[in-house]
């Protein structure tokens, strides 16, 4: 990966002269594995893109394009799903990851980039395994529940574009038809 140099203040350091041509053929061949994932199941785009990405373009940019391309993935599912979410249990989880997302934003930009990149590759690689093995969230669905799963979720959102595995890990775990299930994953992913 060709390294870019520090920008002049109001210019963007990222351009697609930036990278090898080799680095964005994979960076694409990445995003479409992604989005053929995200596809099938409704969620794990950034899953998929984020450890990848943030090894070829580093974790900033990483984190900015995933965000970008989820929440476009998303928008278009929000207004088919809507009506079926459950308000009560996604508003605390929402309100408290847009309040905790610039804090993980802080985080991102002041990090160092190869702790940031193990952070990305070790939260994958712990909700994979505890999606695979069928964990499930045991408790209620309560707002304050909501409130601190938001504020975790908020927080790996902003550091590391990878908010979703928490939430979903408790809304599965809800006794929520997967209709309902998914409209309230696809408004998280969207609006988060």
């Amino acid at each position: 990966v060709r390294q870019h140099a520090a920008s002049p203040v109001g210019k963007s350091p990222w351009t697609v002269a930036s990278f090898a041509p080799e680095t964005i053929v994979l960076a694409v061949l990445v995003g479409t594995l992604a989005g053929v994932i995200r596809g099938i199941t409704g969620f794990g785009g950034a899953m998929v893109m984020s450890p990848p990405l943030a090894l070829l373009l580093g974790p900033r940019l990483t984190v900015a394009v995933v965000l970008l391309l989820e929440g476009l993935a998303a928008a278009p599912m929000v207004l088919e799903t809507r009506r079926l979410v459950r308000w009560r249990v996604v508003a605390p989880i929402l309100a408290a990851t847009c309040v905790t997302v610039p804090l993980g934003g802080y985080v991102l930009v002041t990090a160092d980039p190869l702790t940031l990149r193990r952070a990305i590759a070790a939260i994958v690689i712990v909700f994979s395994l505890l999606l695979l093995r069928g964990w499930r969230y045991a408790g209620p669905q309560r707002a304050a529940t909501g409130v601190g799963l938001g504020a975790v979720a908020g927080t790996m959102l902003g550091a590391t574009s990878i908010g979703g595995p928490p939430v979903i890990l408790y809304l599965l775990a809800g006794p929520d038809r997967v209709e309902t299930t998914r409209a309230n994953l696809t408004l998280f992913v969207a609006a988060g």
